[in-house]
């Protein structure tokens, strides 16, 4: 299996990238899929991730932290979109985690440059 840092570096310049709705969609299955080497091949080796309560991560640190905090063993954590915005680079939507802790919605945005995430911002 490649390390994980390889499949970062996963999103290259294409000729016709995908929109960045697709990349959402494609992170999102990944996601719900438990799968974080598929999480990885849609997002930068640089990406920044930001939460609504000051906490930041960087590149392969997103994908570690989400495999090790949130896909746990016997985790059902899973999330669905409730409403979504979307207009060049940018997915704004509304997400509800059904399983979690999380008691109310969350309203995250996404930014996609050349078929990869390069950044994603969560409120909580």
């Amino acid at each position: 299996m490649e390390p994980l840092g390889a499949v970062l570096a996963f999103c290259l310049p294409m000729t016709d990238p995908p929109s960045a709705e697709a990349v959402v969609d494609a992170y999102i299955a990944a996601y719900n899929a438990h799968d974080a080497r598929g999480m990885a091949r849609v997002m930068s080796a640089k990406a920044v991730v930001l939460s609504g309560d000051g906490e930041s991560l960087t590149g392969k640190a997103v994908v570690t932290a989400i495999e090790k905090n949130i896909f746990g063993e016997g985790s059902e954590v899973r999330f669905q979109v409730v409403s979504r915005v979307a207009a060049g680079d940018m997915v704004a939507q509304v997400e509800r985690y059904p399983a979690s802790d999380l008691q109310e919605d969350t309203l995250s945005a996404y930014r996609v440059a050349k078929g990869c995430i390069v950044e994603m911002h969560f409120s909580n």
